[in-house]
C-alpha cells in the first residue's frame, strides 16, 4: 500500500506543510430581473393593476428597500475589493479612531486575500494609525473555479519537476495526463458530506489560517477504494483522487 499522502511542500495558499498531491498553489453575466419586475410581471404585467391588487405597494415599497440595501452593500463590497458579492455590509467608527468594516455573504473573489468562490464573513479593521488587519471565516478557494483544469496541471507539472514520493509518482503522472487530455471530472465534495471551513488573517504581524475539516473518512469509505495503492471510484471503476485549495475540498475522477 502507497501512503496516503504525497511529499508535503510549503502551501503558499494555506502556509503549511501539507501533500502537495492534495494542494493547489495559487465577461458580462445576463442582468437578472428586478424583484419589483417579478412582481409586475406576476400581477398581470399592469402597474397600475398592481397599485389595485391588495397588498401590492406594501410589498413593492418593501422590495425597493431592499433592493436599495443590496446595492450598497455591493458598492461598499467592490471598495473593499470584494467583487460578485452578495450579502450584508456593517461600518463601525469607533471613538478611538479605528474603523471595521464587515461583509457577509458570497463573493466570486476577496481579491485583497486571494481567495475565490468565498462564503463566509470578511472584516477589515482599520486602527487609529492606519495599520489594517483583515480576517476570513468561511469556505474560499485558492483559485478562480474557471481556471481548475490550468491551476492543477500546472501544480502537478511543478510537483513533477520538484520530485516527489515515489510510491505517489504513477498517479501524479496519470492525473496530469488526464488533466492535459481534459478527461477529469471534478466534483464539490461539500456535496458529497465533507464540510470545511478556516479562519484566515493577514496583517502587520502576518498572516496565516487554521483549517477545519470534517466528514474525510466517511466520503473516502462511501466513494472510493483502493488496489495496489491506487485510488478508484467506487462507482464508475475510473481513476480518482482529492485536493484541498484553501477550504475547498474537490473529488476528481478520470
Amino acid at each position: 500500500m502507497r501512503k496516503p499522502y504525497a511529499t508535503p511542500h510549503k502551501c503558499d495558499v494555506c502556509r503549511f506543510r501539507i501533500p502537495a498531491f492534495r494542494c493547489v498553489e495559487r465577461a458580462a453575466a445576463n442582468r437578472a430581473p428586478s424583484a419589483a419586475g417579478a412582481l409586475l410581471g406576476e400581477v398581470d404585467g399592469s402597474f397600475d393593476s398592481a397599485l389595485r391588487t391588495g397588498n401590492a405597494i406594501g410589498t413593492i415599497i418593501e422590495i425597493a428597500a431592499r433592493m436599495s440595501s443590496d446595492d450598497t452593500a455591493s458598492k461598499a463590497a467592490d471598495a473593499l475589493q470584494i467583487y460578485g458579492a452578495k450579502g450584508t455590509y456593517t461600518k463601525e467608527e469607533a471613538d478611538d479612531g479605528s474603523v471595521t468594516e464587515t461583509f457577509t455573504g458570497s463573493a466570486s473573489q476577496i481579491a485583497t486575500m486571494n481567495f475565490y468562490d468565498a462564503e463566509g464573513t470578511y472584516t477589515k479593521h482599520k486602527d487609529a494609525d492606519g495599520n489594517v488587519r483583515e480576517t476570513f471565516t468561511g469556505i474560499a478557494a485558492g483559485y478562480n473555479d474557471a481556471d481548475w483544469q490550468q491551476v492543477w496541471l500546472e501544480t502537478m507539472e511543478s510537483a513533477l519537476e520538484r520530485g516527489v514520493d515515489p510510491a505517489s509518482l504513477d498517479d501524479t503522472r496519470a492525473f496530469a495526463t488526464a488533466l492535459k487530455d481534459g478527461i477529469v471530472e471534478k466534483y464539490d465534495m461539500a456535496k458529497m458530506g465533507v464540510n470545511s471551513w478556516m479562519e484566515a488573517y493577514s496583517g502587520p504581524s502576518g498572516s496565516g489560517a487554521i483549517f477545519k475539516v470534517e466528514g474525510m473518512d466517511a466520503f473516502l469509505e462511501k466513494y472510493t477504494e483502493t488496489r495496489d495503492g491506487v485510488m478508484y471510484d467506487k462507482a464508475t471503476g475510473k481513476h480518482a483522487t482529492w485536493g484541498v485549495s484553501g477550504s475547498k475540498y474537490s473529488y476528481f475522477v478520470w
